[in-house]
């Protein structure tokens, strides 16, 4: 069922009068003290929240590149380079 954009617009414009009447008519205090009591704690689990889900996002990528960094470091490591060997001085 498609609704008409004339009657998206409509119901849009009722709910923000009906947010503008809350926000500024009889019940404004305690509308505010709701909004106030809902924004702290927003506050106080953002920033968890937000390190919690960076870490979730970048774990992949971030195990690839260090996975990637330490097999080059064990590879170099591991095995002495060829020339090194060839121009070592030699006892006689």
């Amino acid at each position: 069922m498609t609704v008409s954009n004339s009657l998206k617009i409509a119901a849009i414009v009722a709910c923000v009068i009906i947010f503008l009447f809350v926000a500024v008519g009889p019940t404004a205090l305690n509308f505010r003290a709701l909004l106030e009591l809902v924004f702290n704690f927003v506050i106080a689990i953002a920033w968890p929240i937000a390190a919690v889900l960076i870490v979730l996002i970048l774990r992949k990528p971030l195990g690839d590149l260090v996975s990637r960094d330490a097999g080059k470091m064990r590879a170099a490591a591991s095995a002495p380079s060829q020339k090194s060997s060839e121009t070592g001085s030699k006892p006689d």
